[in-house]
């Protein structure tokens, strides 16, 4: 909703990125042409590849060596073909780092778990017993919210000044927020929500995302659980919010700390170049040479300039200011050159040479760069095409047969209420019971179905009577006349000739080949670089590894 620097920043530190202990173990377990493969990689590899697998230590870690092995075949593969240096991985490589870097900084700024005693949790659940309904007007800078306060006090309704001064967008219709409960606002606003007097104009308040002035209309008395079932929420909420102060004012020191300035027409160069009626938007903002060169803000060792801006804006991962309100877009300078600054930080205190860093972060862009290749490899198999669906088909109809003919009971109910509570009788009863409890007039109708059906409401049936037992209802389905329920009675099976086959078998039987077609595609390709590449595994290396791997756990 509202961007400015430290509530931007500090959201990009706070992305939740696994910080877990890495072994930094370098014995080999793989050489795979210059790449080499170390118990570390291994341990980091082995607790991502734990999960949701049950497997003794003697036949996993063979597995998963063999696995890596693999991948790095495909990365070398990917290598020789480009893949790590087009555009795209380029792009993914830095929105990685940065991410992982400044979530690594936000970690050295903010504790991960700050104090919450009792007494805290307390005075917060009495505060969230009522409820208070908040308008605000919001604005970036200290300039603009003073004109702003200065029009609600020459009488503007203050609504009027809320969508004025809000920016499209931003903010709800006439910066009315409803009904807000303690813990629910940013600071200084989430006190004054809580202690300002009805009626009366606060501020302007300065928040971590600019500037704003609060009116409480009106407190009422707020429901809530018992205490004992709020607390572990309440304690959480308390416990998040602390390590966001403490974030926020480690950020806040950033600037001042790098001697951050900006330039006094950073927001009007913005907006004179951003502007639609001269180039069109953001993405058709082309300026020269010498534009690009501008410089917007400065730091020790460092500028952010326009280039590096109109950059910033093509990226899709960055927020974009509203180019309508030149404070805005001062706002959005300082905000991208606080985050350089941020990960200028990091790399001077060397958050990028830590394991539970480097580690992670190669592996998040090794993988992006393992998708190119596999869909490189998968591309290159073309579905299969009717001949081949029939031939696969016939040798093994036996084994799977399907619903010839069904005898079944059914009923259209157009009354919602009286379709769900015949629905909710399933498992009580017949169809016609149950349907006849809500309603005697319902009509129960009892058909047998064969397939083949020619008619168009049991065409598409089949599939869901074969996932039936005899005496099962189908979920509801939606008709013209209203709601179809329907009970299967008995069913006879048989063999199906690929011509009777449903069309939704036939899709899943071509996906089903189309994929294994992909994986014995990927399997020559990778028997392939083996043979060119000569991989050397080292499995004596991994005697002692702790299986299943931890984190944290060196060997």
């Amino acid at each position: 909703m509202i961007r400015t620097t430290l509530r931007a920043v500090a959201a990009a530190l706070l992305v939740a990125l696994t910080l877990a202990g890495c072994s930094t173990d370098s014995r080999p377990v793989a050489r795979v042409g210059r790449h080499t493969l170390t118990v570390g990689d291994f341990l980091r590899a082995a607790r991502r590849w734990n999960a949701g697998r049950q497997l003794p230590a003697e036949q996993a870690r063979p597995l998963l060596l063999q696995e890596m092995v693999r991948n790095e075949l495909l990365l070398v593969a990917a290598e020789a073909h480009g893949l790590d240096t087009t555009t795209f991985t380029r792009q993914h490589r830095r929105a990685a780092t940065e991410q992982a870097l400044l979530a690594a900084l936000s970690a050295q700024l903010a504790p991960a778990d700050p104090g919450v005693s009792e007494a805290e949790v307390r005075t917060l659940y009495e505060w969230r017993r009522t409820r208070s309904d908040v308008q605000i007007v919001y604005a970036p800078d200290s300039a603009t919210i003073a004109l702003a306060l200065h029009r609600i006090e020459a009488g503007d309704p203050f609504a009027r000044v809320a969508d004025e001064f809000g920016g499209a967008g931003m903010l709800p219709p006439g910066g009315e927020l409803g009904f807000c409960v303690s813990g629910s606002l940013p600071q200084p606003i989430d006190d004054a929500m809580r202690t300002q007097a009805i009626g009366h104009i606060g501020g302007p308040y300065r928040a971590s995302m600019g500037w704003f002035l609060v009116r409480v209309s009106r407190r009422v008395p707020a429901s809530t659980h018992p205490f004992e079932q709020e607390r572990a929420s309440l304690e959480n909420l308390i416990r998040q919010r602390k390590r966001q102060r403490a974030l926020l004012a480690g950020v806040e020191r950033l600037g001042p700390a790098h001697h951050l300035s900006l330039a006094a027409d950073a927001g009007q160069e913005l907006f004179r170049l951003l502007t639609p009626g001269r180039m069109g938007g953001f993405g058709s903002a082309l300026p020269t040479a010498a534009e690009r060169r501008h410089v917007l803000a400065r730091f020790d060792g460092g500028a952010f300039t326009v280039g590096d801006a109109l950059d910033d804006l093509a990226r899709p991962e960055i927020d974009r200011p509203n180019a309508s309100m030149v404070p805005a877009l001062r706002e959005w300078v300082r905000q991208r050159a606080v985050t350089r600054i941020a990960l200028v930080e990091a790399r001077n205190r060397h958050l990028d040479e830590e394991p539970a860093v480097a580690g992670p972060l190669a592996d998040q862009i090794n993988d992006y760069i393992l998708g190119g290749e596999y869909e490189t490899v998968r591309t290159g198999v073309t579905p299969p095409d009717e001949a081949t669906l029939r031939a696969t088909w016939e040798p093994v109809k036996n084994r799977f047969p399907m619903v010839r003919q069904a005898h079944v009971l059914w009923v259209v109910v157009a009354d919602t209420a009286k379709a769900l509570a015949i629905t909710r009788g399933s498992g009580q009863g017949s169809l016609r019971e149950v349907a006849h409890a809500v309603d005697p007039a319902i009509a129960v109708h009892e058909e047998t179905l064969r397939f083949p059906n020619g008619d168009p409401r049991w065409a598409t049936a089949q599939g869901a009577l074969q996932r039936l037992e005899a005496g099962q209802w189908a979920s509801p389905e939606v008709t013209t006349a209203g709601f179809r329920l329907l009970q299967l009675v008995k069913s006879e099976q048989g063999p199906v000739a690929w011509d009777q086959l449903p069309p939704e078998v036939r899709r899943s039987l071509a996906d089903n080949l189309l994929q294994r077609s992909r994986e014995a595609r990927l399997s020559a390709y990778t028997d392939s670089l083996r043979r060119a590449i000569h991989p050397v595994l080292l499995p004596e290396n991994l005697r002692g590894v702790p299986w299943p791997a931890m984190a944290g756990v060196a060997p």
